[in-house]
């Protein structure tokens, strides 16, 4: 008989560590009878009779990706809550809601030990174990901790069991056999906790405050539970297919707003009897050439003792032939867990119809019974599974949504469908980066197609044009912000008019047009992805300027008032030799030849220039006189060379013998008719001058003969 949850365990998605526990209390996952017979149910017993009361649509469920919260991955959730709400962070210290009523169960009654009790539930069940063991794995998890340790009020959860061997205070002399390890203190809030007596609880109202280590806080917040027990494990003494009943009673007490809840592990309701079940996807006794095997599984939880099975293989498909080489013996081996038995089908290509294999053989049990076992497989032709449509190879651009679709045909339906792990067909997903999408098809028998797409993810270019500007006229800037397209992308800036280049990211507009004009840059990438932005560019007039004509002037005698003229605020440059620099004509009077320049501001902020040249002449002329009375009365007492442009010069003095009487180089120094600090004599003197004058004017040799009279 093919078991519901060994189906749910092939496919179940794995879940990453971090991610709340799921929760789902819908369809069969709601249905008591199918999670004790499908899901708690484990190895080497059977359940049946199962029945409930409480409210089976709110206060039972199917928990899974567990492992890094509870340490149990999957399994069953009864709640004296909705079993929904478990599925959230840890926002509240205090979550419940009324899903069930009071009970007058003796057993409830008994457990209360007279507080007021609701929100009852009871899941009940006959079991046979094949073993003389009994199993199962539990946590207890509740919003009550640690408001109510060591509470009167404190919830109470009990797994009761009665039958041949057991005698106990509850009804049918059942049992409570959901104890503390190594006590027989049955496990509550108030065995299992923090070792502080809540905010709701007294000293002395714990049964103990020593199991501390085997309570733990819900830290990492992965589901509403304050906080819960470590996994715990009832194990118990049977009689080998004797019949038994186990009652799992949950309530609250008193205060119906802290909720509690038991999680019981999947499959972990076993005993340590041997057991088979067939693990085929397809049928329990159909397989398919080339697809997945049947697999007949022996199994002891406990460990098997080791044996050795003789197995009759008959059929009308052959061995070795129509399916893998199978021996005529099998052993179980000694402390193994598991023993896999596999008839995995050859696609041979022939159509031969249906085949058959037929296996029998005998298995001692646990309990030194001896069981017989026969099982038929039949072996159909290969139909293999195929795509008619599936995505091809594909560029996209950041943000594009790729669709994961195959359109599967042949084998056997329905298909199993998964895109690199994600169960599913036909969705959309978003990539950000390049991807392979790994592609499984499995039908009904196991048969697989595989195949395989890459989606190559461009990013969308980076396009900022920029904030709108305003530029002069004849003046330049460079386009754009940030512009990034990647490697091989195409630029294109429209219009090209007044650009230096429209095919590069970053263009210079040369204002000439006066006027506003809209720049578009598109950007587009070798996958197609695309950006635009634009900024528009102003181009402002300039101000009229005119500095006026050149003008001459005579070094240090003349001056000239420039003829600026123009629309906006003048500004002279250099301002040397000028009275002023922001009037239209200052007076200008250099002591060289200066080029001035006009600046006009116009009201927009736009300037314009123009220059106008000062030529500086500089005259040349040297008086030397031909006589000189050097006898102090004040009038042409000294022989000096006379001209105002002189920059330097060197003046010498003989006599007629050749004889140097005066020499100088200090311009405007002249001779006093002295040689030694004594008159010299009257008569007639020869000059010499080597003249240098300003403003790059010249140079001249000048010389002649003076008389010296008294």
């Amino acid at each position: 008989m093919k078991r519901f949850y060994t189906f749910i365990l092939c496919f179940l998605p794995a879940f990453i560590f971090g991610q709340i526990i799921n929760i789902n209390n819908s369809g069969l996952n709601a249905d008591p009878v199918n999670l004790a017979l499908n899901v708690l149910r484990g190895g080497g017993v059977n359940v049946s009779n199962v029945t409930f009361s409480g409210n089976n649509s709110r206060q039972i469920g199917y928990y899974s990706g567990a492992t890094s919260i509870i340490n149990s991955s999957n399994g069953v959730i009864i709640s004296t809550g909705n079993v929904a709400d478990i599925a959230t962070n840890n926002i509240s210290s205090a979550t419940g809601s009324i899903v069930g009523s009071a009970s007058s169960d003796a057993d409830i009654v008994q457990l209360a030990a007279g507080q007021t009790v609701g929100d009852c539930f009871i899941l009940e069940f006959d079991f046979v174990p094949s073993g003389n063991e009994v199993y199962m794995k539990y946590v207890l998890a509740s919003e009550e901790f640690t408001e109510y340790v060591c509470a009167a009020e404190a919830d109470q959860f009990a797994v009761l069991i009665s039958g041949p061997g057991f005698s106990g205070p509850f009804s049918s002399s059942g049992k409570q056999v959901s104890l503390v390890p190594s006590s027989t203190n049955p496990v509550s809030i108030n065995s299992i906790n923090n070792g502080t007596p809540g905010t709701f609880g007294t000293t002395g109202g714990c049964i103990s405050t020593t199991n501390t280590l085997l309570y733990n806080f819900n830290i990492d917040s992965l589901m509403e539970f304050d906080g819960f027990t470590d996994v715990l494990t009832f194990t118990e003494t049977v009689q080998c297919n004797e019949t038994y009943h186990m009652r799992i009673i949950l309530f609250d007490v008193g205060s119906k707003n802290f909720d509690s809840g038991i999680f019981l592990e999947e499959g972990s309701l076993s005993s340590n009897g041997l057991g088979t079940y067939d693990n085929t996807i397809y049928n329990d006794s159909i397989v398919v050439e080339g697809c997945k095997p049947y697999e007949f599984i022996i199994y002891n939880v406990a460990g098997f003792t080791s044996q050795t099975i003789n197995l009759n293989i008959t059929g009308s498909a052959t061995n070795g032939l129509d399916y893998s080489p199978l021996g005529n013996s099998i052993t179980l081996p000694d402390g193994q867990n598991f023993y896999s038995l596999l008839i995995t089908p050859i696609a041979d290509g022939l159509t031969e119809g249906t085949e058959n294999v037929m296996i029998t053989f005998d298995m001692i049990g646990t309990c030194g019974d001896t069981s017989h076992y026969q099982f038929t497989i039949y072996i159909q032709d290969e139909n293999p599974v195929t795509a008619i449509s599936f995505p091809n190879n594909q560029s996209i651009c950041a943000g594009d949504v790729v669709t994961l679709n195959v359109v599967a045909q042949g084998g056997i339906p329905p298909y199993y469908i998964e895109w690199n792990g994600i169960v599913g067909n036909n969705f959309g997903v978003t990539p950000t980066v390049t991807t392979t999408y790994n592609n499984a098809v499995y039908d009904a028998a196991g048969c697989a197609y595989y195949n395989n797409f890459t989606a190559t993810v461009y990013p969308i270019p980076i396009v900022d044009a920029g904030a709108d500007f305003s530029i002069c006229k004849n003046q330049q800037q460079t386009l754009g912000t940030f512009i990034d397209g990647g490697t091989n992308a195409t630029y294109t800036w429209s219009p090209s008019s007044q650009l230096n280049a429209n095919n590069i990211a970053y263009p210079t507009i040369t204002a000439t047009n006066i006027g506003s004009q809209i720049y578009t840059i598109n950007v587009t990438n070798p996958g197609g992805c695309s950006a635009n932005d634009a900024v528009t560019v102003t181009v402002l007039g300039l101000p009229t300027v005119n500095a006026g004509p050149d003008q001459n002037i005579i070094y240090l005698q003349t001056s000239a008032s420039l003829l600026g003229s123009g629309t906006g605020t003048p500004m002279w440059t250099p301002f040397s030799f000028l009275n002023c620099d922001n009037c239209m004509n200052p007076t200008a009077s250099p002591n060289y030849t200066l080029t001035y320049t006009l600046t006009i501001t116009g009201t927009n902020g736009c300037t314009a220039s123009d220059d106008a040249t000062i030529f500086v002449e500089t005259p040349t002329d040297v008086f030397v006189p031909s006589a000189f009375s050097p006898n102090g009365d004040g009038t042409n007492d000294e022989l000096a060379l006379r001209c105002y442009t002189i920059s330097t010069y060197k003046f010498n003095v003989y006599d007629m013998w050749g004889k140097l009487m005066f020499e100088t180089d200090v311009v405007d120094k002249g001779w006093d008719g002295k040689f030694n600090g004594q008159p010299a004599s009257i008569g007639l003197y020869i000059w010499t001058a080597d003249v240098v004058f300003v403003n790059n004017a010249g140079s001249v040799k000048l010389g002649g003969e003076v008389n010296l009279v008294r």
